[in-house]
């Protein structure tokens, strides 16, 4: 179940636009799918009940019509939103149905790399005004950078900014910086971690394992981040 350099070949810029492609782009979201389904197991392990989505691997109006990534989506269940549904009420039950527009954990896949994430949609502004408003507090930054230093392999970026946070060397002040420049609907959220395609790992079936150990190792950051009725940064 491991990409091949042909997956990433795939992406390649003359290639984005053409649907004569579709058919090996459909084979890498299939392996997409299939990497989800073996990792959602160890999510449920550790409390995290999610949904797996995945994106278009089509030249469509929704993207575009321009494929240069394809992404796979561990999305809250719907359980976990329900209750902000009831709160928002039913003119924003179109923007929570989105699988995509949510606090979410993505593999994903381009033209130079795989990359394993959590990341806030630049649409979920639920998610990120709930952690923005959280991380107003210096006690609450102090608490999520320790939770952030614990993952050494990922940093932060505001939406397509080229400043990078890593989170081993993650300060107080710096998260203060950071959330200065994020703005909750209008920045996606990034944090990321890279595989380069010549890296021999991002070709290995090895990979979901790494993937696996890495996004669980993740679980007391998104509980830190995602709302729930217990974790309400958002009305108060």
């Amino acid at each position: 179940m491991n990409f091949s350099n042909y997956d990433f070949e795939t992406f390649h810029p003359q290639k984005r636009k053409s649907r004569e492609h579709n058919q090996q782009r459909l084979k890498v979201k299939r392996k997409l799918q299939k990497i989800g389904e073996l990792i959602k197991p160890s999510l449920k392990e550790v409390d995290l009940p999610v949904l797996i989505k995945t994106s278009l691997h089509h030249p469509f109006i929704h993207n575009n019509f321009y494929v240069d990534s394809q992404w796979l989506y561990f999305t809250p269940a719907k359980k976990l939103i329900n209750p902000l549904k009831d709160i928002l009420g039913s003119s924003f039950h179109k923007e929570l149905n989105s699988s995509y527009t949510h606090l979410v954990l993505i593999i994903s896949i381009d033209f130079e790399k795989v990359t394993l994430s959590l990341k806030i949609h630049a649409s979920a502004w639920w998610d990120g005004q709930n952690i923005k408003n959280k991380c107003a507090q210096k006690e609450n930054r102090e608490e999520f950078c320790a939770l952030l230093q614990k993952a050494p392999e990922f940093y932060l970026k505001v939406h397509d900014w080229k400043k990078l946070y890593p989170c081993q060397d993650m300060k107080e002040s710096e998260l203060a910086s950071f959330f200065h420049y994020y703005t909750p609907g209008e920045h996606w959220f990034h944090m990321d971690h890279v595989i380069g395609r010549e890296d021999p790992l991002a070709t290995s079936p090895d990979l979901i394992e790494h993937a696996e150990k890495l996004f669980t190792s993740l679980t007391e950051v998104y509980r830190f981040m995602l709302w729930s009725p217990e974790n309400n940064f958002l009305f108060k």
